[in-house]
C-alpha cells in the first residue's frame, strides 16, 4: 500500500531544490497516454514570475531538458512511497490537463 504526503506549490518547490543533483525519471502522463518521457538529475529549479504567469522552472539532464510548472495550471503534488521500500518512491504532481510523474533515485534520502 502506498503512503502519500501531500505537498502546497511552495512546499513542492522546496521538496524539488532538497534534490538538486538527484537523479530523476519523468513521464509526462494525460487522459490517454504517456506522451514525454526525461530522466536525469535535477540541475536547477527556478521561480519565475511574469505578468501573466508564475510558476517554476525545472532545469535537468545537463542541459537537455526542462519542465514549466505554472502556478495557475498547479492542481496537486504528492510523494507516494511504499512503507518499508525507501527505493520506491514517486512524486505526482496534477496540473489541470496533465500529470508528472517523477520516479525518484533517492535512497535514503529524507522527505
Amino acid at each position: 500500500m502506498w503512503h502519500e504526503t501531500p505537498l502546497d506549490f511552495e512546499a513542492l518547490e522546496n521538496w524539488l531544490h532538497a534534490r538538486l543533483g538527484q537523479s530523476i525519471e519523468v513521464h509526462l502522463v494525460t487522459e490517454r497516454s504517456t506522451v514525454g518521457f526525461v530522466q536525469g538529475p535535477i540541475d536547477r529549479v527556478i521561480r519565475f514570475e511574469g505578468d501573466t504567469s508564475e510558476g517554476l522552472l525545472i532545469d535537468g539532464g545537463a542541459g537537455t531538458w526542462s519542465l514549466e510548472l505554472a502556478l495557475e495550471e498547479f492542481v496537486s503534488a504528492r510523494v507516494m512511497s511504499v512503507p518499508d521500500s525507501p527505493t520506491a518512491r514517486q512524486l505526482r504532481v496534477t496540473m489541470r490537463q496533465h500529470e508528472l510523474m517523477l520516479d525518484l533515485d533517492d535512497a535514503g534520502a529524507a522527505d
